[in-house]
């Protein structure tokens, strides 16, 4: 994203938005991109990209790439369960 202003503020948003996901439970990346208007691979770059601190205070893990099959969602979901209980056992 070439607009370092824009891109500040869509990674403000993407936090918000995020945070608002309630605790156990998760979004896709596509949701959160189609609330604010841009692109689910913005999404999916902003939370790939945190810094160790973001990593630490954005809760990251609500969010997932949409999933083509059930059987992918499962997986997904699954693998989401298991890094909102490391993050648990961290924080």
């Amino acid at each position: 994203m070439p607009n370092y202003a824009a891109f500040a503020r869509i990674k403000g948003e993407v936090f918000a938005v995020t945070w608002a996901v309630p605790e156990g439970r998760v979004t896709t990346y596509a949701t959160v991109g189609e609330h604010l208007g841009v692109m689910a691979r913005y999404v999916a770059y902003i939370l790939a990209t945190l810094t160790e601190e973001e990593r630490l205070d954005v809760p990251w893990h609500r969010a997932l790439p949409r999933a083509r099959s059930s059987a992918q969602q499962r997986r997904a979901l699954r693998a989401a369960r298991s890094r909102l209980h490391v993050s648990a056992m961290r924080g």
